[in-house]
């Protein structure tokens, strides 16, 4: 049997969701080799604008207890081709499901914005670790607000379109992790301005496959692999449902 990719050796000591660089690659590489056809033609990943973010209420500013955070879900539009795109509201804490309490129908989330697909001809871990860094949508303020009542339906188109993969399209971010990762030092005239989310796959997870993992973007429009003195990975962060999965 395969090994889990989400093991002990990915996640750091001491955090709950900080992954190692290699572990990111690995697990958007297993999603491109699993969803080929999808990542080349649909998406593999979108954007958030950190300014945005922050007049939404989310954002290293609006910390207020690490046993609250961001609750995210992943929708799957009607479009041809389908795009994936991840709301996110921050009124949840860890232990809450969604599945069981809902939200009001009225609830105002974050959509995501700007799907880009898996353009390099290679499936190969040098060949993802590549696009990765060198993927450099701008960042636009291009996410828009919307109602609960209209990414219900998102997320059943998802769990649809993948019936066997993710038995909750939900994920849960803690706001002292939101802050590691939209805080980290970034390099002088070059700070982060957005988040890019890339799509990535388990096979061995029982109960959601299909990851998401979140990297720090730059000014510049790169992805932070690494801490600004190369010495080290930067903090890059991976959730689905549910919170101990």
């Amino acid at each position: 049997m395969k090994q889990k990719l989400l093991n002990n050796e990915c996640i750091y000591a001491g955090t709950y969701h900080h992954i190692k660089s290699d572990c990111a690659i690995n697990l958007v590489r297993e999603f491109i080799l699993r969803f080929g056809d999808f990542a080349r033609t649909s998406n593999i990943g979108g954007l958030f604008s950190t300014l945005q973010l922050r007049n939404f209420g989310i954002g290293p500013k609006n910390i207020s207890s690490v046993e609250r955070g961001v609750m995210t879900y992943l929708c799957l539009s009607n479009t041809t081709p389908p795009k994936i795109s991840i709301a996110v509201i921050k009124t949840y804490k860890e232990m809450d499901f969604p599945g069981d309490y809902g939200l009001p129908p009225h609830s105002l989330l974050l959509m995501s914005s700007d799907p880009f697909v898996y353009s390099s001809p290679g499936t190969s871990f040098n060949d993802v670790r590549s696009f990765i860094q060198n993927e450099k949508s701008p960042i636009y303020e291009n996410n828009t607000e919307v109602l609960y009542r209209d990414v219900e339906p998102l997320t059943a188109n998802f769990q649809k379109y993948f019936p066997s993969e993710n038995e909750y399209p939900y994920g849960f971010l803690r706001h002292d992790e939101e802050k590691d990762l939209l805080s980290q030092p970034a390099p002088p005239g070059n700070p982060i301005v957005g988040i890019r989310w890339l799509l990535g796959y388990d096979s061995e997870e029982e109960v959601n496959r299909i990851r998401v993992v979140f990297f720090a973007v730059l000014q510049n429009g790169e992805s932070m692999l690494h801490k600004i003195d190369n010495t080290s990975d930067a903090v890059i962060l991976e959730k689905s449902w549910p919170p101990f999965d």
